[in-house]
Protein backbone atom coordinates (compact mmCIF):
# COMPACT_ATOMS: atom_id res chain seq x y z
CA UNK A 1 0.00 0.00 0.00
CA UNK A 2 3.01 2.12 0.67
CA UNK A 3 3.21 5.97 1.88
CA UNK A 4 0.63 8.16 1.08
CA UNK A 5 1.89 11.59 2.00
CA UNK A 6 -0.10 14.84 1.47
CA UNK A 7 2.56 16.16 -1.08
CA UNK A 8 2.19 13.40 -3.39
CA UNK A 9 0.51 14.56 -6.54
CA UNK A 10 -0.65 11.41 -8.85
CA UNK A 11 -0.37 11.78 -12.63
CA UNK A 12 -4.03 11.94 -12.31
CA UNK A 13 -3.63 15.14 -10.30
CA UNK A 14 -0.95 16.39 -12.87
CA UNK A 15 -2.97 15.67 -16.46
CA UNK A 16 -6.54 15.38 -15.01
CA UNK A 17 -8.74 18.21 -14.31
CA UNK A 18 -6.75 19.61 -11.59
CA UNK A 19 -4.37 22.32 -13.17
CA UNK A 20 -0.80 22.77 -12.24
CA UNK A 21 1.67 25.63 -13.13
CA UNK A 22 2.78 24.07 -16.11
CA UNK A 23 -0.93 23.92 -17.52
CA UNK A 24 -1.70 27.30 -16.46
CA UNK A 25 -2.91 28.90 -19.86
CA UNK A 26 -0.63 30.76 -22.19
CA UNK A 27 2.14 29.83 -19.80
CA UNK A 28 5.28 28.07 -20.75
CA UNK A 29 8.97 26.99 -18.96
CA UNK A 30 11.96 26.32 -20.09
CA UNK A 31 13.96 23.32 -18.85
CA UNK A 32 14.86 23.80 -14.80
CA UNK A 33 18.52 24.92 -13.19
CA UNK A 34 20.83 22.28 -11.22
CA UNK A 35 19.24 24.01 -8.08
CA UNK A 36 16.35 22.63 -8.89
CA UNK A 37 18.05 18.85 -9.08
CA UNK A 38 19.27 19.16 -5.87
CA UNK A 39 15.51 20.88 -4.14
CA UNK A 40 14.22 17.52 -5.99
CA UNK A 41 16.23 15.18 -3.94
CA UNK A 42 15.72 16.76 -1.00
CA UNK A 43 11.71 16.79 -0.87
CA UNK A 44 11.28 14.18 -2.99
CA UNK A 45 7.32 14.57 -4.72
CA UNK A 46 5.95 15.78 -7.54
CA UNK A 47 4.72 18.84 -6.01
CA UNK A 48 8.61 19.72 -5.18
CA UNK A 49 9.30 18.89 -8.51
CA UNK A 50 6.98 21.24 -9.92
CA UNK A 51 8.01 24.02 -7.77
CA UNK A 52 11.50 23.84 -8.29
CA UNK A 53 10.73 24.49 -11.90
CA UNK A 54 10.57 27.83 -11.38
CA UNK A 55 14.22 28.62 -9.73
CA UNK A 56 15.19 32.08 -11.19
CA UNK A 57 18.08 30.40 -13.22
CA UNK A 58 15.81 30.13 -15.90
CA UNK A 59 14.50 32.90 -18.27
CA UNK A 60 10.84 33.29 -18.62
CA UNK A 61 8.56 35.14 -20.76
CA UNK A 62 5.58 36.66 -20.31
CA UNK A 63 2.09 35.19 -22.99
CA UNK A 64 -0.41 37.08 -24.54
CA UNK A 65 -2.89 35.15 -21.89
CA UNK A 66 -1.37 36.63 -19.25
CA UNK A 67 -2.02 40.44 -18.47
CA UNK A 68 1.67 41.96 -17.62
CA UNK A 69 -0.17 44.43 -14.95
CA UNK A 70 1.21 46.27 -11.78
CA UNK A 71 4.11 44.36 -9.91
CA UNK A 72 2.77 42.49 -7.17
CA UNK A 73 5.40 43.48 -4.70
CA UNK A 74 5.02 47.35 -6.04
CA UNK A 75 2.96 48.73 -2.40
CA UNK A 76 -0.44 50.51 -3.15
CA UNK A 77 -0.73 54.21 -0.91
CA UNK A 78 -4.44 54.24 1.28
CA UNK A 79 -6.97 56.08 -0.96
CA UNK A 80 -8.01 59.32 -0.37
CA UNK A 81 -11.43 59.22 1.39
CA UNK A 82 -11.05 55.61 2.47
CA UNK A 83 -13.80 55.57 5.40
CA UNK A 84 -12.32 53.82 8.76
CA UNK A 85 -8.78 53.92 8.00
CA UNK A 86 -8.72 51.07 5.62
CA UNK A 87 -5.28 50.01 3.65
CA UNK A 88 -4.86 48.34 0.05
CA UNK A 89 -3.70 44.94 0.55
CA UNK A 90 -0.91 43.51 -2.10
CA UNK A 91 -1.37 39.95 -2.81
CA UNK A 92 2.27 38.84 -1.90
CA UNK A 93 1.21 39.96 1.60
CA UNK A 94 -1.74 37.91 1.21
CA UNK A 95 0.25 35.39 0.11
CA UNK A 96 2.74 36.01 2.88
CA UNK A 97 0.07 35.77 5.32
CA UNK A 98 -1.62 32.75 3.66
CA UNK A 99 0.93 30.84 4.38
CA UNK A 100 1.27 31.28 7.96
CA UNK A 101 -1.89 30.33 8.00
CA UNK A 102 -1.40 27.14 6.97
CA UNK A 103 0.42 26.67 9.86
CA UNK A 104 -2.03 27.91 12.27
CA UNK A 105 -0.24 30.79 12.71
CA UNK A 106 -2.32 34.28 12.43
CA UNK A 107 -0.67 36.49 9.82
CA UNK A 108 -0.94 40.62 10.00
CA UNK A 109 -3.91 40.21 7.85
CA UNK A 110 -5.52 37.38 8.37
CA UNK A 111 -6.09 35.91 11.95
CA UNK A 112 -8.26 33.45 13.69
CA UNK A 113 -11.76 34.58 14.20
CA UNK A 114 -12.91 32.96 16.87
CA UNK A 115 -16.44 33.91 17.22
CA UNK A 116 -16.94 32.45 13.44
CA UNK A 117 -14.26 30.14 13.96
CA UNK A 118 -12.44 30.11 11.28
CA UNK A 119 -9.78 32.81 9.71
CA UNK A 120 -10.84 35.88 7.74
CA UNK A 121 -9.10 39.40 7.11
CA UNK A 122 -9.21 42.09 9.56
CA UNK A 123 -11.88 44.95 8.83
CA UNK A 124 -9.65 47.35 8.18
CA UNK A 125 -8.20 45.35 5.28
CA UNK A 126 -9.38 46.61 1.74
CA UNK A 127 -10.05 43.19 -0.35
CA UNK A 128 -12.47 43.32 -3.57
CA UNK A 129 -14.86 39.98 -2.85
CA UNK A 130 -12.61 37.44 -5.35
CA UNK A 131 -9.75 38.64 -3.28
CA UNK A 132 -11.64 37.71 0.01
CA UNK A 133 -13.00 34.38 -1.39
CA UNK A 134 -10.09 33.25 -2.39
CA UNK A 135 -8.28 33.80 0.88
CA UNK A 136 -11.14 32.50 2.54
CA UNK A 137 -10.77 29.22 0.49
CA UNK A 138 -6.97 29.17 1.25
CA UNK A 139 -7.50 29.79 4.70
CA UNK A 140 -9.75 26.66 5.28
CA UNK A 141 -6.31 24.81 5.14
CA UNK A 142 -5.10 26.35 8.47
CA UNK A 143 -8.64 25.63 9.99
CA UNK A 144 -8.25 22.26 9.01
CA UNK A 145 -4.59 21.77 9.99
CA UNK A 146 -5.60 23.28 13.54
CA UNK A 147 -8.02 20.70 14.17
CA UNK A 148 -6.03 17.78 13.84
CA UNK A 149 -3.24 19.35 15.03
CA UNK A 150 -5.28 19.66 18.58
CA UNK A 151 -6.69 16.21 18.40
CA UNK A 152 -2.68 14.79 18.27
CA UNK A 153 -1.92 17.23 20.93
CA UNK A 154 -4.04 16.10 23.21
CA UNK A 155 -4.38 12.46 22.77
CA UNK A 156 -0.45 12.27 22.31
CA UNK A 157 -0.37 12.72 25.91
CA UNK A 158 -3.27 10.34 26.82
CA UNK A 159 -1.79 7.00 27.97
CA UNK A 160 -4.90 5.60 28.13
CA UNK A 161 -5.45 5.87 24.44
CA UNK A 162 -4.05 2.91 24.13
CA UNK A 163 -1.41 1.40 21.60
CA UNK A 164 -4.24 1.67 18.55
CA UNK A 165 -4.89 5.53 19.62
CA UNK A 166 -1.01 6.34 19.21
CA UNK A 167 -1.26 4.39 16.31
CA UNK A 168 -3.61 6.76 14.86
CA UNK A 169 -1.82 9.99 16.11
CA UNK A 170 1.07 8.58 14.40
CA UNK A 171 -0.28 8.27 11.09
CA UNK A 172 -1.70 12.01 11.64
CA UNK A 173 1.47 12.89 12.31
CA UNK A 174 2.78 11.23 9.23
CA UNK A 175 0.27 12.86 6.91
CA UNK A 176 1.10 16.13 8.52
CA UNK A 177 4.63 15.90 8.15
CA UNK A 178 4.36 15.48 4.32
CA UNK A 179 1.83 18.73 4.37
CA UNK A 180 4.84 20.72 6.57
CA UNK A 181 6.93 19.29 3.46
CA UNK A 182 4.83 21.39 0.87
CA UNK A 183 4.43 24.31 3.16
CA UNK A 184 8.24 23.84 2.94
CA UNK A 185 8.74 24.05 -0.40
CA UNK A 186 6.22 26.95 -0.76
CA UNK A 187 8.08 29.10 2.00
CA UNK A 188 11.23 28.43 -0.12
CA UNK A 189 9.86 29.61 -3.06
CA UNK A 190 8.98 32.99 -1.73
CA UNK A 191 11.93 33.54 0.14
CA UNK A 192 13.25 33.24 -3.32
CA UNK A 193 11.11 35.80 -4.93
CA UNK A 194 12.07 37.98 -1.56
CA UNK A 195 15.92 37.68 -2.10
CA UNK A 196 15.52 38.14 -6.41
CA UNK A 197 12.29 39.25 -6.71
CA UNK A 198 12.86 42.06 -9.75
CA UNK A 199 14.44 38.92 -11.48
CA UNK A 200 11.65 36.64 -11.26
CA UNK A 201 8.97 37.22 -13.68
CA UNK A 202 5.00 37.42 -13.40
CA UNK A 203 4.79 33.31 -14.38
CA UNK A 204 7.28 32.32 -11.65
CA UNK A 205 6.04 34.31 -8.47
CA UNK A 206 3.50 33.01 -6.02
CA UNK A 207 -0.57 33.74 -6.45
CA UNK A 208 -3.47 33.23 -4.58
CA UNK A 209 -4.60 31.30 -7.79
CA UNK A 210 -1.49 28.82 -8.19
CA UNK A 211 -2.05 28.08 -4.34
CA UNK A 212 -5.74 27.39 -5.00
CA UNK A 213 -4.20 24.81 -7.92
CA UNK A 214 -1.46 23.73 -5.66
CA UNK A 215 -3.20 22.69 -2.39
CA UNK A 216 -6.11 21.35 -3.92
CA UNK A 217 -5.08 17.78 -3.45
CA UNK A 218 -3.73 18.62 -0.30
CA UNK A 219 -6.98 20.06 1.09
CA UNK A 220 -8.78 17.06 -0.19
CA UNK A 221 -6.55 14.97 2.42
CA UNK A 222 -7.07 17.22 5.20
CA UNK A 223 -10.48 17.66 4.70
CA UNK A 224 -10.35 13.31 5.08
CA UNK A 225 -7.97 13.60 7.57
CA UNK A 226 -10.70 16.00 9.55
CA UNK A 227 -13.37 13.85 9.38
CA UNK A 228 -11.59 10.87 10.43
CA UNK A 229 -10.95 12.96 13.85
CA UNK A 230 -14.31 13.91 13.96
CA UNK A 231 -15.83 10.44 13.36
CA UNK A 232 -12.62 8.64 15.91
CA UNK A 233 -13.97 10.83 19.04
CA UNK A 234 -14.56 9.12 22.29
CA UNK A 235 -13.17 5.89 20.49
CA UNK A 236 -10.40 4.01 21.32
CA UNK A 237 -9.09 0.27 20.51
CA UNK A 238 -11.29 -1.99 17.91
CA UNK A 239 -13.93 0.80 17.89
CA UNK A 240 -11.43 2.90 16.78
CA UNK A 241 -10.16 0.66 14.17
CA UNK A 242 -13.89 0.38 13.31
CA UNK A 243 -14.28 3.89 12.38
CA UNK A 244 -10.88 4.26 10.50
CA UNK A 245 -12.20 1.06 8.60
CA UNK A 246 -15.95 2.80 7.74
CA UNK A 247 -13.39 5.15 5.20
CA UNK A 248 -12.51 2.93 3.31
CA UNK A 249 -15.87 2.45 1.52
CA UNK A 250 -15.44 5.57 -0.32
CA UNK A 251 -15.78 5.46 -4.69
CA UNK A 252 -12.58 7.81 -4.60
CA UNK A 253 -9.29 5.98 -5.41
CA UNK A 254 -7.10 8.49 -3.93
CA UNK A 255 -9.35 8.97 -0.43
CA UNK A 256 -9.87 5.55 0.05
CA UNK A 257 -5.76 5.16 -0.50
CA UNK A 258 -4.93 7.39 1.91
CA UNK A 259 -7.24 5.77 4.46
CA UNK A 260 -6.25 2.26 3.69
CA UNK A 261 -2.64 3.39 4.49
CA UNK A 262 -4.14 4.73 8.01
CA UNK A 263 -5.69 2.07 8.75
CA UNK A 264 -2.88 -0.47 8.37
CA UNK A 265 -0.93 1.54 11.30
CA UNK A 266 -3.62 1.62 13.33
CA UNK A 267 -5.15 -2.36 13.24
CA UNK A 268 -1.39 -3.14 13.55
CA UNK A 269 -1.98 -3.53 17.52
CA UNK A 270 -4.85 -5.48 16.80
CA UNK A 271 -3.76 -7.89 14.85
CA UNK A 272 -0.85 -8.22 17.16
CA UNK A 273 -2.81 -8.38 19.90
CA UNK A 274 -5.00 -10.91 18.10
CA UNK A 275 -1.96 -12.88 16.83
CA UNK A 276 -0.18 -13.25 19.93
CA UNK A 277 -3.48 -14.47 21.90
CA UNK A 278 -4.49 -17.26 19.25
CA UNK A 279 -0.68 -18.56 18.85
CA UNK A 280 0.50 -17.72 22.29
CA UNK A 281 -2.81 -17.83 24.42
CA UNK A 282 -1.27 -14.06 26.21
CA UNK A 283 -3.40 -11.09 26.57
CA UNK A 284 -1.65 -7.93 27.29
CA UNK A 285 -4.28 -5.44 26.82
CA UNK A 286 -3.72 -2.50 29.53
CA UNK A 287 -5.69 -0.14 27.93
CA UNK A 288 -8.70 -2.74 27.56
CA UNK A 289 -8.54 -2.30 23.34
CA UNK A 290 -8.70 -5.90 21.94
CA UNK A 291 -12.15 -7.77 21.84
CA UNK A 292 -11.14 -10.46 24.19
CA UNK A 293 -11.32 -9.62 27.80
CA UNK A 294 -9.92 -11.36 30.92
CA UNK A 295 -11.12 -11.47 34.61
CA UNK A 296 -8.10 -11.90 36.55
CA UNK A 297 -10.72 -12.78 39.85
CA UNK A 298 -12.13 -15.94 38.23
CA UNK A 299 -10.88 -18.51 40.09
CA UNK A 300 -8.80 -21.53 37.44
CA UNK A 301 -12.26 -23.80 37.73
CA UNK A 302 -14.45 -21.78 35.77
CA UNK A 303 -11.50 -20.51 33.97
CA UNK A 304 -13.21 -21.81 30.59
CA UNK A 305 -16.88 -20.72 31.08
CA UNK A 306 -16.50 -17.42 33.11
CA UNK A 307 -12.47 -15.83 32.82
CA UNK A 308 -12.63 -14.88 29.06
CA UNK A 309 -15.31 -12.79 26.92
CA UNK A 310 -15.61 -11.03 23.93
CA UNK A 311 -15.94 -7.30 24.31
CA UNK A 312 -18.38 -6.66 21.24
CA UNK A 313 -17.72 -3.30 21.26
CA UNK A 314 -14.18 -3.49 20.56
CA UNK A 315 -14.49 -6.11 17.47
CA UNK A 316 -13.32 -4.36 14.86
CA UNK A 317 -15.59 -3.98 11.98
CA UNK A 318 -13.16 -6.27 9.66
CA UNK A 319 -13.56 -9.35 11.77
CA UNK A 320 -16.72 -10.98 11.57
CA UNK A 321 -18.74 -12.53 14.77
CA UNK A 322 -17.87 -15.88 13.80
CA UNK A 323 -14.08 -14.84 13.61
CA UNK A 324 -13.88 -13.10 16.61
CA UNK A 325 -15.84 -16.56 18.44
CA UNK A 326 -13.07 -18.97 16.80
CA UNK A 327 -10.40 -16.29 17.96
CA UNK A 328 -11.91 -16.03 21.39
CA UNK A 329 -11.69 -19.97 21.78
CA UNK A 330 -8.11 -20.80 20.37
CA UNK A 331 -6.69 -18.55 22.99
CA UNK A 332 -9.23 -19.89 25.66
CA UNK A 333 -8.26 -23.56 24.47
CA UNK A 334 -4.43 -22.34 25.07
CA UNK A 335 -4.90 -21.51 28.58
CA UNK A 336 -7.06 -24.22 29.50
CA UNK A 337 -4.52 -26.87 28.78
CA UNK A 338 -1.59 -24.65 30.40
CA UNK A 339 -3.49 -24.00 33.39
CA UNK A 340 -6.05 -26.51 33.87
CA UNK A 341 -4.99 -29.90 32.01
CA UNK A 342 -1.14 -28.48 32.65
CA UNK A 343 0.31 -29.26 29.65
CA UNK A 344 3.13 -27.03 28.63
CA UNK A 345 3.38 -28.34 25.45
CA UNK A 346 4.91 -25.29 23.25
CA UNK A 347 2.07 -23.59 20.64
CA UNK A 348 3.79 -24.30 17.44
CA UNK A 349 3.75 -28.16 18.58
CA UNK A 350 -0.16 -27.61 18.67
CA UNK A 351 -0.44 -25.28 15.63
CA UNK A 352 1.92 -24.37 12.16
CA UNK A 353 2.47 -20.92 13.01
CA UNK A 354 2.39 -18.75 9.79
CA UNK A 355 3.89 -15.11 9.96
CA UNK A 356 1.58 -13.07 11.68
CA UNK A 357 1.26 -9.13 11.53
CA UNK A 358 4.61 -8.21 12.42
CA UNK A 359 4.55 -4.74 10.95
CA UNK A 360 2.09 -2.34 9.35
CA UNK A 361 2.87 -3.43 5.96
CA UNK A 362 1.94 -6.76 6.97
CA UNK A 363 -0.91 -5.64 8.23
CA UNK A 364 -1.77 -4.04 5.08
CA UNK A 365 -0.95 -7.00 3.10
CA UNK A 366 -3.67 -9.03 5.23
CA UNK A 367 -6.06 -6.23 4.21
CA UNK A 368 -5.72 -7.36 0.49
CA UNK A 369 -7.33 -10.70 1.10
CA UNK A 370 -9.26 -10.67 4.33
CA UNK A 371 -11.38 -13.45 3.85
CA UNK A 372 -9.27 -16.01 2.34
CA UNK A 373 -5.42 -15.36 4.21
CA UNK A 374 -7.42 -14.38 7.33
CA UNK A 375 -9.83 -16.36 7.85
CA UNK A 376 -7.29 -19.15 6.30
CA UNK A 377 -5.11 -18.26 10.02
CA UNK A 378 -8.14 -18.45 12.26
CA UNK A 379 -9.93 -21.68 11.05
CA UNK A 380 -6.27 -23.41 10.47
CA UNK A 381 -5.19 -22.13 14.07
CA UNK A 382 -9.15 -23.04 15.16
CA UNK A 383 -8.99 -26.80 14.14
CA UNK A 384 -5.51 -27.68 15.20
CA UNK A 385 -6.43 -25.83 18.83
CA UNK A 386 -9.09 -27.91 19.17
CA UNK A 387 -7.81 -31.10 18.23
CA UNK A 388 -4.91 -31.10 20.18
CA UNK A 389 -7.28 -30.20 22.63
CA UNK A 390 -9.91 -33.13 22.50
CA UNK A 391 -7.10 -35.43 21.89
CA UNK A 392 -5.38 -34.50 25.50
CA UNK A 393 -8.93 -34.66 27.49
CA UNK A 394 -9.08 -38.13 25.92
CA UNK A 395 -5.73 -39.30 26.20
CA UNK A 396 -4.61 -38.31 29.90
CA UNK A 397 -8.08 -37.45 31.51
CA UNK A 398 -10.48 -40.61 29.81
CA UNK A 399 -13.21 -37.87 28.94
CA UNK A 400 -15.17 -40.94 26.53
CA UNK A 401 -14.86 -42.97 29.87
CA UNK A 402 -16.35 -40.53 32.06
CA UNK A 403 -19.28 -39.82 29.29
CA UNK A 404 -19.53 -44.07 29.38
CA UNK A 405 -19.96 -43.96 33.12
CA UNK A 406 -22.31 -41.26 33.63
CA UNK A 407 -24.33 -43.01 30.62
CA UNK A 408 -24.23 -46.74 33.06
CA UNK A 409 -24.82 -45.25 36.14
CA UNK A 410 -26.60 -42.03 36.45
CA UNK A 411 -28.94 -42.83 33.31
CA UNK A 412 -29.22 -46.54 34.66
CA UNK A 413 -27.76 -47.98 31.42
CA UNK A 414 -25.74 -50.51 33.07
CA UNK A 415 -29.25 -53.25 33.51
CA UNK A 416 -28.05 -55.69 36.02
CA UNK A 417 -26.10 -53.40 38.72
CA UNK A 418 -29.48 -51.20 39.03
CA UNK A 419 -31.56 -54.25 38.95
CA UNK A 420 -29.21 -56.00 42.11
CA UNK A 421 -28.67 -52.43 43.40
CA UNK A 422 -32.64 -52.32 44.07
CA UNK A 423 -32.94 -55.53 45.03
CA UNK A 424 -30.37 -55.00 48.07
CA UNK A 425 -31.75 -51.18 48.92
CA UNK A 426 -35.23 -52.58 49.02
CA UNK A 427 -35.63 -53.28 53.16
CA UNK A 428 -33.02 -50.29 53.66
CA UNK A 429 -34.88 -47.44 51.75
CA UNK A 430 -38.70 -49.17 52.92
CA UNK A 431 -37.82 -47.15 56.20
CA UNK A 432 -38.00 -43.60 56.69
CA UNK A 433 -35.53 -41.61 55.45
CA UNK A 434 -34.41 -40.18 58.94
CA UNK A 435 -33.45 -43.28 59.66
CA UNK A 436 -30.75 -43.88 56.67
CA UNK A 437 -27.15 -43.85 57.23
CA UNK A 438 -24.76 -42.76 53.72
CA UNK A 439 -22.43 -45.34 54.94
CA UNK A 440 -24.28 -48.18 55.13
CA UNK A 441 -25.81 -47.25 51.77
CA UNK A 442 -22.45 -46.35 50.65
CA UNK A 443 -21.57 -50.57 51.70
CA UNK A 444 -24.55 -51.77 49.52
CA UNK A 445 -23.37 -49.80 46.75
CA UNK A 446 -20.02 -51.46 46.88
CA UNK A 447 -21.22 -54.83 47.04
CA UNK A 448 -23.96 -54.76 44.14
CA UNK A 449 -20.84 -53.28 42.72
CA UNK A 450 -18.40 -56.43 43.10
CA UNK A 451 -21.15 -58.95 42.27
CA UNK A 452 -22.41 -57.31 39.11
CA UNK A 453 -20.44 -56.44 35.55
CA UNK A 454 -19.84 -53.06 37.29
CA UNK A 455 -16.86 -54.54 38.63
CA UNK A 456 -15.05 -54.75 35.43
CA UNK A 457 -14.84 -51.04 35.15
CA UNK A 458 -11.98 -48.98 35.85
CA UNK A 459 -11.03 -48.31 39.49
CA UNK A 460 -10.88 -44.75 38.68
CA UNK A 461 -14.43 -44.11 37.60
CA UNK A 462 -15.47 -46.44 40.45
CA UNK A 463 -13.67 -44.35 43.11
CA UNK A 464 -15.91 -41.70 41.47
CA UNK A 465 -19.42 -43.06 41.83
CA UNK A 466 -20.62 -42.68 45.53
CA UNK A 467 -24.63 -42.54 47.13
CA UNK A 468 -26.15 -39.41 47.40
CA UNK A 469 -29.02 -38.32 50.41
CA UNK A 470 -31.28 -35.81 49.04
CA UNK A 471 -33.30 -32.85 51.52
CA UNK A 472 -35.51 -35.11 53.60
CA UNK A 473 -39.37 -33.60 53.74
CA UNK A 474 -41.69 -35.02 57.01
CA UNK A 475 -42.95 -38.11 55.42
CA UNK A 476 -40.38 -39.20 53.32
CA UNK A 477 -38.76 -42.67 52.95
CA UNK A 478 -35.48 -43.71 51.97
CA UNK A 479 -36.76 -44.34 48.27
CA UNK A 480 -37.87 -40.06 48.05
CA UNK A 481 -34.01 -39.46 49.03
CA UNK A 482 -31.87 -41.49 47.32
CA UNK A 483 -29.40 -40.71 44.72
CA UNK A 484 -26.68 -42.28 43.13
CA UNK A 485 -23.01 -39.36 42.45
CA UNK A 486 -20.48 -39.14 40.23
CA UNK A 487 -17.53 -37.19 41.31
CA UNK A 488 -15.96 -34.82 39.03
CA UNK A 489 -12.83 -32.45 39.03
CA UNK A 490 -9.98 -30.97 37.14
CA UNK A 491 -10.71 -30.76 33.48
CA UNK A 492 -13.16 -33.39 33.65
CA UNK A 493 -15.07 -30.79 36.11
CA UNK A 494 -15.45 -28.19 32.94
CA UNK A 495 -16.86 -30.33 31.02
CA UNK A 496 -19.44 -31.16 33.45
CA UNK A 497 -20.02 -28.34 35.27
CA UNK A 498 -22.34 -28.39 38.28
CA UNK A 499 -25.27 -27.09 36.24
CA UNK A 500 -24.46 -30.18 34.30
CA UNK A 501 -24.02 -32.53 37.03
CA UNK A 502 -27.46 -31.11 38.47
CA UNK A 503 -29.09 -32.14 35.73
CA UNK A 504 -27.93 -35.62 35.75
CA UNK A 505 -29.20 -36.00 39.19
CA UNK A 506 -32.90 -34.63 37.85
CA UNK A 507 -32.86 -36.86 35.20
CA UNK A 508 -31.57 -39.98 37.97
CA UNK A 509 -34.59 -38.96 40.18
CA UNK A 510 -36.61 -39.57 36.99
CA UNK A 511 -35.11 -42.93 36.06
CA UNK A 512 -35.30 -43.98 39.48
CA UNK A 513 -38.51 -43.49 40.10
CA UNK A 514 -39.47 -44.97 36.82
CA UNK A 515 -37.48 -47.91 37.42
CA UNK A 516 -38.46 -48.69 40.92
CA UNK A 517 -42.39 -49.00 39.50
CA UNK A 518 -41.05 -51.12 37.19
CA UNK A 519 -39.87 -52.85 39.85
CA UNK A 520 -42.95 -52.79 41.98
CA UNK A 521 -45.12 -54.01 39.08
CA UNK A 522 -43.14 -56.77 38.29
CA UNK A 523 -43.32 -58.02 41.70
CA UNK A 524 -47.47 -57.47 41.53
CA UNK A 525 -47.32 -59.38 38.30
CA UNK A 526 -44.98 -62.20 39.63
CA UNK A 527 -47.14 -62.64 42.67
CA UNK A 528 -50.56 -62.66 40.40
CA UNK A 529 -48.89 -65.73 38.20
CA UNK A 530 -48.13 -67.63 41.76
CA UNK A 531 -51.67 -67.15 42.47
CA UNK A 532 -52.97 -68.05 39.53
CA UNK A 533 -51.18 -71.20 39.82
CA UNK A 534 -52.73 -72.19 43.13
CA UNK A 535 -56.59 -70.94 42.13
CA UNK A 536 -56.50 -73.48 39.22
CA UNK A 537 -56.63 -76.56 41.82
CA UNK A 538 -59.38 -74.75 43.99
CA UNK A 539 -62.83 -76.50 43.81
CA UNK A 540 -65.42 -74.42 42.23
CA UNK A 541 -67.92 -73.96 45.15
CA UNK A 542 -64.59 -72.82 47.04
CA UNK A 543 -64.04 -70.22 44.66
CA UNK A 544 -68.14 -69.53 44.06
CA UNK A 545 -68.10 -68.84 47.86
CA UNK A 546 -65.19 -66.51 47.36
CA UNK A 547 -66.33 -64.27 44.97
CA UNK A 548 -69.75 -63.89 46.59
CA UNK A 549 -67.74 -62.54 49.88
CA UNK A 550 -65.81 -60.38 47.82
CA UNK A 551 -68.71 -58.74 46.34
CA UNK A 552 -70.64 -58.27 49.78
CA UNK A 553 -67.49 -56.92 51.07
CA UNK A 554 -67.68 -54.18 47.95
CA UNK A 555 -71.50 -53.83 48.66
CA UNK A 556 -70.25 -52.95 52.26
CA UNK A 557 -67.46 -50.61 51.31
CA UNK A 558 -69.36 -48.75 49.07
CA UNK A 559 -72.52 -48.45 51.31
CA UNK A 560 -70.42 -46.55 53.89
CA UNK A 561 -68.61 -44.77 51.64
CA UNK A 562 -71.92 -43.11 50.48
Amino acid sequence: MGSSGISSISMHALNGPTPTPQSLPGQSHQTPGVGGDCLRQQLGSRLAWTLSANQPSLQTTTSKGVPNTVSRNMTRPRRDGDAGGTVEVTETALVRDILYVFQGIDGKIIKMNNTENCYKAEGKANLNKSLRDTTARLAELGWLHNKIRKYTDQRSLDRSFGLVGQSFCAALHQELKEYYRLLSVLHSQLQLEDDQGVNLGLESSLTLRRLLVWTYDPKIRLKTLAALVDHCQGRKGGELASAVHAYTKTGDPYMKSLVQHILSLVSHPVLSFLYRWIYDGELEDTYHEFFVASDPTVKTDRLWHDKYTLRKSMIPSFITMDQSRKVLLIGKSINFLHQVCHDQTPTTKMIAVTKSAESPQDAADLFTDLENAFQGKIDAAYFETSKYLLDVLNRKYSLLDHMQAMRRYLLLGQGDFIRHLMDLLKPELARPATTLYQHNLTGILETAVRATNAQFDSPEILRRLDVRLLEVSPGDTGWDVFSLDYHVDGPIATVFTRECMSHYLRVFNFLWRAKRMEYILTDIRKGHMCNAKLLRNMPGSVLTAAAAGLFALGGCILGEYH
